[in-house]
This record gives structure tokens, sequence and C-alpha cells, in this order.
């Protein structure tokens, strides 16, 4: 079963991790005096995630990414330096949770000095916006519990970060009746009286940020520090394509302006949410439709598992990393992957092939093995047709339960009723009858007439050797008389 960990989890485990790796340096927040000289108030959410994707970070990935030089190592040098907002993607900590005891030291440090930060935010899965999530029909809708158990987290503790895009006009409803409680939106989609990220000034320094920008950062920082002057602004780096050589210099300066005060972001709770949100479409919808049948059939098949989780999980992981990129360049290529990633899951169960098979008696036992590639056990209808009328399968159907990991020997009856060829056809579905990708076919032949000819053959030869061992033995009592 995947692990769930609530924010208050994620403590303990610190606790665990520092006594083994010694004494973490915990970044302090706003100097206390700072405040006094300032006229110009900001807060700035910096997004500590990697590439989206549904795997797991591997160890070698995590290894690197948290040595000297490092992009998850750079990230902790701004967050430990500046008075930053961590908006933390999930898949992170849970690719570190997952380690367990072979997590190398270095890796543990990082994470435990990451999530002690005093002002954190834990993002979905490859910060997936709960709002893509939501865009299906209400049965099938990701909810928020579903999200957080396969980010590994806690519901409770899950921000979701909502995109400019697909916003339904019932978005507080939609949300609150899925289980989320926090967002982070900004003001081009909400115009209440909460405090929210400024899309203006989040534009302006994501745009400094970026890789390949040649915005003066200087003049960026200057721009921004203007804004906040006239009201507090909050503002947030966009995490695709960001520079974190940039990222660095527009904190420095920001930090160094002594007019200036770094101030928390705070999510907004979703029951403050109003219902009048704009409805912004985008260009991937009717592929996301396509992503979307694709994951009913996920979590119609995910039934099976003895533990769903385990099967659904993935998929949702790999649907929220979906969810993440809307906006991105080749949405409809990623939505190709992810069908294809999912039929390939689809087909971690499956009916091991085998070689021709004959049939020398009317009746038989055809033998078939399933495979279950998934880590828990699997319920699943095997069903098998002929296409020729001269073999009949009398149990046509059979439930059948593989273990995790491993495989099961199951046999199909036969009748025979002529000689000849025929072939046999078997698929997979689930108890509740959806059809999985694994289809098999195994040709036979019948030669049932073998068994009463060998029959008749042994006879023949049992009264042959009888017969010469009576002459034979006549002949020795006259030879002896």
């Amino acid at each position: 079963m995947s692990k769930v960990v609530s924010r208050s989890g994620l403590f303990a485990r610190v606790a665990v991790s520092a006594a083994i790796i010694g004494a973490v340096t915990v970044a302090t927040g706003v100097p206390s005096g700072a405040a006094t000289a300032t006229d110009s108030t900001l807060g700035i959410v910096l997004p500590v995630t990697v590439a989206a994707g549904g795997d797991l970070l591997t160890l070698d990935e995590l290894t690197e990414a948290v040595a000297p030089g490092g992009r998850l190592a750079h990230f902790l040098e701004l967050v430990e330096k500046y008075d930053v907002t961590v908006a933390l993607d999930s898949r992170i900590s849970a690719s570190i949770t997952a380690l367990g005891d072979t997590a190398p030291a270095d890796v543990l440090a990082w994470h435990t000095r990451m999530i002690t930060e005093p002002n954190l935010v834990l993002l979905p899965w490859s910060n997936g916006d709960p709002l893509v999530l939501a865009a299906d029909d209400d049965a099938n809708r990701v909810t928020a519990e579903e999200l957080a158990g396969a980010s590994g987290v806690s519901a409770i503790d899950i921000t979701g970060w909502l995109s400019e895009s697909s916003l339904p006009a019932d978005t507080a409803e939609v949300l609150s009746g899925l289980g989320y409680q926090r967002v982070l939106i900004s003001d081009a989609v909400y115009s209440g009286e909460r405090h929210v990220l400024s899309s203006a000034a989040s534009a302006r320094a994501s745009a400094a940020t970026a890789e390949g920008s040649t915005a003066n950062i200087s003049v960026t920082a200057a721009s921004l520090a203007a804004t906040g002057r006239n009201v507090p602004t909050w503002f947030a780096l966009s995490p695709t394509q960001l520079d974190l050589g940039r990222a660095e210099a527009l904190l420095r300066v920001l930090a160094h302006d002594e007019s200036v005060t770094i101030e928390p972001v705070a999510s907004l709770p979703v029951r403050e949410l109003t219902n009048a949100l704009p409805v912004v479409s985008f260009d991937g919808d009717a592929a996301l439709a396509e992503a979307f049948t694709r994951f009913r059939k996920d979590r119609s098949i995910s039934t099976m598992g003895e533990d769903s989780t385990v099967l659904l999980y993935p998929r949702i992981r790999a649907l929220s990393a979906l969810a993440s990129t809307t906006r991105i360049a080749g949405f409809e290529s990623r939505v190709t992957d992810f069908v294809a990633t999912s039929i390939h899951a689809e087909r971690a169960v499956s009916i091991n092939p085998a070689s021709a098979y004959t049939v020398l008696a009317s009746q038989a036992a055809f033998p078939v093995t399933l495979i279950n590639d998934h880590a828990t056990p699997v319920t699943v209808n095997l069903q098998v047709r002929s296409t020729s009328g001269i073999v009949t399968v009398t149990d046509a159907t059979q439930l059948v339960t593989i273990p995790g990991n491993s495989s099961t020997q199951v046999t199909v009856p036969l009748q025979v009723v002529s000689n000849g060829s025929a072939q046999l056809e078997m698929d997979l579905r689930t108890p509740e009858g959806v059809p999985l990708a694994s289809v098999a076919r195994f040709d036979i032949t019948v030669a049932a007439q073998w068994e009463a000819m060998t029959l008749v053959s042994f006879s023949v030869v049992v009264v042959t050797i009888l017969g010469l061992g009576v002459v034979r033995t006549v002949r020795r009592r006259r030879v002896a008389a």
C-alpha cells in the first residue's frame, strides 16, 4: 500500500533522520527589526519542483540532485538564504520516503532541512492542478484524499495551485466537495477580499527568471518593489523553465533593498473562493478528454486488486503530472504517452503464451498460466471460447486470484466432438466485466481417434503376448511328458 504521511508524520520522520545524520540547521525567519524601515511589502513563492512525471525519482536522480551543484541543492540554498514561501512538489518527498532505510544521509539531510522550513506549502504530485483533475464527470473526479494518497501526504496538508485555465463557475463547490481545503490562486481568477497572488507581478518575475531570459534583473526588482509600496504584493516564480541563477539574482537584489520586507504567502481556504470565477478554456480540451476516458478505465481496472490503491495511485500520479502541463507545448503528445503507459500497466496481468497443443482424447484439460506483475494480488475472470465446433469449452469462465508479482496455473476443460484443427481464444476481465488488454490465442490439434486406436493396439499386443506364452507353456509340457 502506498504510504500517506501527514505534515506531523513528516516531522516525525525528520526527528529520526536528524538522529541519523546529526545536527540540522534550520533557516530562521525575517529579522525582528526588518519591518521598521520598510515601505514595500512583498511575498514570494518559490516552487521547489522537478520535471513532471508519474514515476518516483530514482536513488541516482535524488543523489545527483542534492549533491553540490545539483538542482535540489541549489533550491535549498535559496530557501535557507532568502525569506521565500516554499511550494514543495510532493513527488520529491514521496520519492525520498519510498527509499526508506536505503536513503543516503545527504538525501535525508536535504529533506529534513527542506520540510522544516517555516513557510512551507505541500503541492500535489508534480504540482497537478486540482481543477484540471476535477474537469471529468462527477463520478470520476480525483478527490483530495486520492491525490494526497498518491502524493504520499495527508489530504489536510495538500495545497492545490490553481492555474488560470478551465475554471468552472462552481469551483468552490466542486473543490470543497472533493475534499480540498486550501489553494494557491491569483487575482486573474479571484476577485474576493482575501489577499492572493498578483498575476501581473508573477508574470513579470517569471519572465525575468526564465531560462534564456535577457530581462534586466535590477529593473524587474525595482518594478516589483514599487508595486509592493502601493499594496502588499504576492507573486510566484513559474516552475516552468525556472533559471535558478536568475532567480537567485532577483532574490538577492530584493533582499538587499532595505525598503522591502518579505512576508509569508498564505494559501486561500477553499471555502472563501467565490462561485463566480471566470471560465477559461484551453486548446487541449479534446486531448484532456481522451486522457480522462482512459483514466476512467484505469479506475475500473483498479478494483481487481486486493489493494486497489496499488493499481490506482500510479495512474493518478501520471494524470497529476499531465494536469500540470496543460499550458505547455506538446500537451497532445503527452496525452498519447499517458494512454500508452496506461495500456502497458493494464497488460501487467497477462496470459502466458504457450506452444502448440495436441489433444489425443475425447476430453482434455488445457493448461493456462496467468501472470500478475502488480505488487498486490488481483482477481480476474478468465474467459475461453473455441473458434471451431470440433472442440467445446465446458467451463468457459473461471474466477481466478493471482498472487502479487507471481503467476498461477489453471486448467480449461475441453470436450472433443471430432478431429481436426481448432483455436482457443482467451481474454481476462475484471470481476465487474471490464476487459483487460491481454488476449491470447492457442492453436490445438485434435486427434481423438488415437485414444481408441492406442487402446486396441495395446489390447492386441497384450493378447498376442499372452497367446505366445500359452503356446510356449504347452510345448514345454509336451516335451517334458
